[in-house]
């Protein structure tokens, strides 16, 4: 196996960029979602070169907002007040596959999302439809 490559490509660098992407589709569906319930509420990304913010507003709802940071060693979850959420690390697995290392557990991308932003774009009083 070339590792040498496999690890070039799993660069912070390299994973923001993809990060970025599926942020913003991951808004967008769920936003599509909420458009033909008519919700009240909606969720908004303000992607920036370092950073990545969602943001939960609309009536009758707390604003709410979880940033994605990158950083020189990891990019960090945080809240809105700016509390670590958690740090993902980058790692080549076993398999040669680039996945993040979230509390020394190996996550694929989509999960890392998922952790992330489940509770806001899912939050208990909101629909899962």
């Amino acid at each position: 196996m070339d590792w040498v490559s496999k690890l070039s490509e799993c660069s912070l660098a390299v994973v923001w960029e993809q990060l970025k992407q599926d942020i913003t589709a991951d808004v967008d569906e769920r936003r599509a979602q909420l458009l033909a319930k008519k919700a009240e509420y909606g969720f908004s990304v303000f992607p920036k070169e370092q950073s990545v913010a969602v943001v939960l507003q609309g009536s009758g709802v707390r604003k709410r907002t979880i940033n994605f940071v990158l950083t020189d060693h990891c990019i960090s979850v945080r809240d809105g007040d700016g509390k670590t959420i958690f740090d993902a690390t980058l790692t080549l697995n076993d398999a040669g596959e680039c996945r993040f290392k979230i509390d020394g557990q190996e996550k694929e991308f989509w999960k890392m999302r998922q952790l992330a932003l489940e509770d806001l774009l899912f939050g208990p009083a909101w629909p899962r439809n």
